[in-house]
């Protein structure tokens, strides 16, 4: 028997319909079949002579929960097919319905390779084998034509959006943001980009500002066939981005012959305000708080504060505003005092006009955990959050957190690695795998884990941090030292801030844990004596100091510490019931009123949970 070729179109009659490309000539004519009738002529095709049903039309059409009216809907696809193979229903040429059942393909047609050579009646080879089915996309950072920083907001801020909005798309897998902005089309192969992603089709564009006029040019790749599949090119005033993106969109999904529901085109022409000058400020605010330096962050601030006094009913830039507080709250740029309620003010804001907004959930969630030590109300908005973005890797991460807090390891795991499975080179998603690892007493793949957190980010602290603790407590605290005294000599921020100080304090801390194994007792305390000097209101590493105290048996500091960490909302205390070094203080008075008070559940359940 001989085999289709896997290259080649369906001749019939003038026509000739390219499966692989989805496109119908006629003649040396491209016609622009609507996707649709190009799903219904695919499907005769696929059938020639038999009876295709109307049910069978309406599950290839539609998703299951999809509520339109099927027999108009099929009816119009139909009439429009036959208007573009000018056919008639009451004399058919190529499509002959069956009322009440169906429709059949009754014309001769065959399969043709692309020189001509191999001519097939379709009845015995049907229809050329499709290329596998197009589910993924990564959206490039496009590139900045002018050269101006200015426009850097542009060039990043319209694939931002292009990637919120195709992230709705529930048969479409997004590269997210985190991971794909790592890479830029002019600095690498695409066809390297999407094996490093394992994205099937890549985005990539331009834009250039000439004054009051946008020119924004695009390019989709399939890139295991190296092949376009849409470009386009918009030139509009900048004030009418919206538009501008809402095309893209809508180009791309119609390009990937995705099957949309109703409320899916909605969501793709979804607009957050109807000012167009609160958008650009969203945008720049959003450009520079992705920064994640305390000056980008900064900034980023006062322009959502006038996205927000230009349209106030806008929630993106409150939830933005609260996620720029939580991670400013988390870095030590600011105390956890000053930094989450703030954050709290901006998320809840967010989602009085507009529940559906993922991000507040999840600023809210982190808010509630790390800060109100509210347990339950974390865990709802976690899980709301999960519901409203179940593809988004950051949802399944952030709750892993509340998961590994609560003793509930196996489950965690399995969230971290669903969000890699996701985004697989998000640096964070690898160092709470190790620490996962860690609590489980597994360091030797703690460690892997670590390593690749390190790989991708070198400049991060957390993995290094941790990194150097696990060596220290294993017995390799000659690794251990060195790291500690490299961080510290480098510092690895802005010499004098907060920021920084709140970094050198908790390598401080770290090396002290280092020299406490390696049985240099003096020169531990003698750091943490300096330390403390330097301690001030709302630092993380009195929690870390904390610990080493607690190993070095000098239990009344341990304690003081502890104490001072929970005046201060230290975030890190919903993990003392993982840390294994405080086993020793199970049933100490003073150690259990600060577990009462972070909300940790009574001495025996906790035992039962670790």
């Amino acid at each position: 028997m001989e085999e289709a070729p896997r290259a080649g179109y369906v001749h019939f009659g003038a026509y000739r319909l390219d499966v692989a490309a989805g496109e119908l000539h006629k003649g040396r004519t491209r016609l622009f079949l609507p996707e649709q009738p190009f799903q219904i002529l695919c499907l005769l095709l696929e059938h020639p002579g038999q009876v295709v049903t109307r049910e069978e039309i309406r599950q290839k059409l539609w998703p299951h929960d999809t509520v339109v009216d099927f027999d108009h809907g099929i009816n119009t696809a139909v009439r429009r097919l036959r208007d573009f193979l000018n056919d008639r229903a009451g004399k058919p040429r190529y499509i002959e319905t069956l009322p009440r059942r169906g429709y059949r393909w009754i014309a001769e047609a065959d399969v043709r390779s692309n020189n001509d050579e191999h001519v097939t009646p379709i009845a015995r080879k049907g229809l050329p084998r499709l290329p596998k089915k197009i589910d993924t996309i990564a959206v490039l950072p496009f590139e900045n034509s002018n050269g101006d920083p200015e426009a850097d907001y542009l060039a990043e801020g319209i694939p931002e959006r292009l990637i919120s909005s195709l992230s709705q798309l529930r048969r479409l897998r997004v590269i997210p943001r985190s991971t794909a902005f790592r890479f830029r089309a002019r600095e690498k192969n695409l066809q390297d980009v999407a094996r490093e992603l394992n994205a099937q089709t890549v985005l990539s564009g331009r834009v250039l500002v000439r004054g009051e006029e946008l020119v924004v040019s695009a390019e989709l790749v399939d890139v295991s066939r190296q092949a376009q599949i849409w470009g386009g090119r918009y030139s509009r005033k900048v004030t009418d981005l919206f538009a501008v993106e809402e095309d893209l969109a809508t180009e791309i999904a119609a390009s990937l012959r995705l099957q949309l529901s109703p409320g899916e085109r909605q969501q793709l022409r979804k607009r957050g305000t109807r000012s167009r000058e609160a958008y650009q400020l969203f945008l720049k605010a959003q450009y520079h708080i992705h920064r994640w330096t305390p000056h980008g962050m900064m900034q980023g601030l006062e322009y959502c504060r006038q996205a927000i006094e230009t349209d106030p009913a806008y929630a993106a830039p409150h939830a933005l505003m609260g996620l720029a507080y939580e991670q400013m709250g988390h870095g030590g740029v600011l105390t956890p005092r000053e930094a989450f309620p703030l954050a709290k003010i901006s998320a809840a804001r967010a989602l009085e006009l507009d529940e559906e907004d993922v991000e507040a959930h999840l600023v809210l969630a982190m808010v509630q955990l790390y800060y109100d030590w509210d347990w339950s109300g974390a865990e709802g908005e976690y899980r709301r959050a999960l519901v409203l973005a179940p593809n988004y890797a950051r949802t399944h991460q952030a709750y892993a957190n509340w998961l590994m807090a609560t003793g509930k390891l196996d489950e965690a795991i399995a969230r971290v690695n669903k969000a890699l499975s996701l985004d697989p080179l998000v640096p964070e998603a690898h160092f709470h795998l190790g620490l996962l690892f860690y609590y489980r007493a597994q360091h030797e793949r703690s460690l892997t884990a670590l390593a690749r957190a390190i790989e991708l980010d070198p400049q991060a602290p957390l993995a290094p941090l941790l990194t150097s603790w696990i060596l220290a407590e294993t017995g390799r605290y000659e690794e251990a030292i060195p790291i500690c005294e490299r961080f510290l000599a480098y510092g690895g921020g802005a010499s004098g801030s907060r920021a920084y100080l709140a970094w050198t304090l908790m390598w401080k801390a770290h090396l002290a844990w280092a020299y406490a194994h390696a049985g240099l007792r003096e020169r531990a305390e003698d750091v943490l004596e300096n330390l403390q000097a330097a301690l001030g209101e709302g630092y993380a590493a009195s929690a870390f100091a904390a610990a080493v105290y607690c190993f070095l048996g000098e239990t009344d500091s341990c304690l003081r510490l502890l104490e001072r960490a929970v005046e201060d909302r230290i975030g890190c205390l919903i993990l003392l019931d993982r840390n294994p070094v405080y086993e020793r203080l199970r049933g100490n008075s003073r150690f259990e009123n600060i577990r009462r008070c972070i909300g940790l559940p009574a001495p025996t359940a906790a035992r039962a949970s670790a």
